[in-house]
């Protein structure tokens, strides 16, 4: 992790997230019974990322990647988020599909709906690969 001293918010499952919205998606996806790892170290196009969640189907253990983008007020943040969001696709991530992405500013905070589709979209897709 690269800053564990900023991590201030419990989630129900009892660890440390830096953000409200990443308690709150914490919360719903232990309430949904999704089992995830936060800020998991991966190396993604040859660079390393500490990806926001690491999910994984409950029923057929796929693994989604998610990435909360919550500062997007800030320009220099936001260059970071393309360099990030390059990286997942260079690896071939797709939106929607195994990798999910929010984001937000002051004026627009990310809400439950968006979170909740994320869940929808990772308990639906219950079937195996191999059966398909």
């Amino acid at each position: 992790q690269t800053h564990p001293e900023h991590k201030v918010f419990e989630t129900k499952r009892g660890d440390y997230v830096r953000s409200k919205s990443e308690q709150k998606f914490a919360n719903m996806l232990y309430d949904a019974g999704i089992p995830y790892r936060y800020e998991m170290k991966q190396v993604i196009n040859g660079n390393e990322h500490y990806t926001d969640f690491a999910m994984r189907q409950p029923l057929t253990g796929k693994y989604y990647m998610h990435e909360h983008f919550g500062l997007m007020d800030s320009k220099s943040y936001m260059y970071k988020t393309i360099d990030r969001l390059e990286d997942y696709f260079a690896d071939g991530y797709l939106i929607g599909k195994d990798f999910f992405v929010t984001m937000e500013t002051k004026t627009r905070p990310v809400t439950d709906k968006e979170f909740e589709q994320i869940i929808k979209i990772i308990l639906a897709d219950n079937v195996p690969d191999s059966v398909i």
